[in-house]
């Protein structure tokens, strides 16, 4: 239903795209936010910078949106450095406009973290992540979602600093607020079990961290239903455990099944499926059937050039 629903989409915004000349922000706006939700982060990149050339006039809830929303997007195609820049200048325009308050300043520190963690400055990850915690558990509470958020990613800056039991104990913090908040069966819930998972396989515990993953699967399943892309991925992290394990037939079921959730989502040429792709392809060349390996290895590289 999500796929025809998004074929619907494209079709109409393919004849908008033909008939439109002069686009307002706030359309443009729109279509960025269609393309993210997609995964064509690319695309939305174009229309965030062209909403935010021509929004000089526009109220300045909308430019705000613009910023905030091409903040994230940046994020997403891994441009942190990029992202920084774009967070100083909706910090300056908020200081001109006279917006900047409390929430604004944590809510701006935890963006700054986040670029910071994926730029490998894991002091200044770590700074900005504790100026936002301790802002937002002061003016929202311990059990606020974005204070919860924070702690989270305070504990990714713990795992890749290789504090692993640091990083657990974070964890467990968030997956015990998340659910007196949310309840059991929550995508939040989730986040916790897959991170604590991760750390857990890192250190070589694999049992238990097929533990949480399934528990995470199975979460998920009951939340979204089979074939969300959410479940693709729990379904990717337990085929990296029994891959590491040496079970290479389980690991390329998961995989498959995993393949087979993200085309039917988004389609042929999307970032996870070529991702899942190169996973398969690894798997068989470690069984030593490179010609199956290069079969995947090959369907990769067509579902790009198709996207190119």
């Amino acid at each position: 239903m999500e796929n025809a629903s998004k074929s619907i989409a494209d079709e109409a915004y393919s004849k908008l795209l033909l008939a439109a000349k002069d686009w307002m922000p706030l359309e443009l706006l729109g279509f960025a936010k269609y393309c993210s939700r997609f995964g064509q982060h690319r695309q939305s990149s174009v229309y965030l910078s062209k909403a935010w050339g021509g929004s000089t006039s526009e109220p300045w809830l909308v430019r705000e949106d613009i910023l905030e929303h091409w903040i994230i997007n940046a994020r997403e195609l891994g441009n942190y450095v990029l992202s920084l820049q774009l967070i100083a200048d909706l910090e300056e325009n908020l200081h001109n406009e006279n917006k900047w308050d409390d929430f604004k300043e944590a809510k701006l520190s935890s963006f700054k973290g986040n670029a910071f963690l994926h730029l490998s400055k894991f002091n200044e990850a770590n700074k900005f992540y504790n100026k936002s915690l301790e802002i937002f558990e002061k003016i929202l509470g311990q059990y606020n979602e974005y204070t919860i958020y924070t702690l989270l990613h305070l504990g990714d800056v713990a795992n890749d600093l290789a504090q692993f039991d640091k990083a657990i104990d974070l964890y467990e913090k968030c997956q015990k607020r998340y659910q007196k908040v949310f309840g059991l069966i929550h995508p939040y819930v989730v986040e916790t079990l897959i991170r604590i998972g991760g750390v857990l396989n890192t250190k070589g515990q694999y049992d238990k961290a097929l533990e949480y993953f399934e528990k995470g699967k199975k979460i998920y399943i009951d939340y979204y239903g089979e074939s969300h892309p959410n479940v693709a991925v729990t379904l990717t992290r337990i085929g990296d455990v029994w891959n590491t394990k040496g079970q290479y037939d389980k690991a390329l079921g998961y995989f498959e099944k995993s393949l087979t959730i993200c085309i039917h989502y988004y389609g042929e040429s999307h970032p996870d499926v070529a991702a899942t792709l190169i996973l398969i392809g690894d798997v068989w060349n470690t069984k030593g059937q490179y010609d199956k390996a290069l079969e995947y290895f090959e369907k990769d590289k067509i579902f790009k050039q198709v996207k190119m």
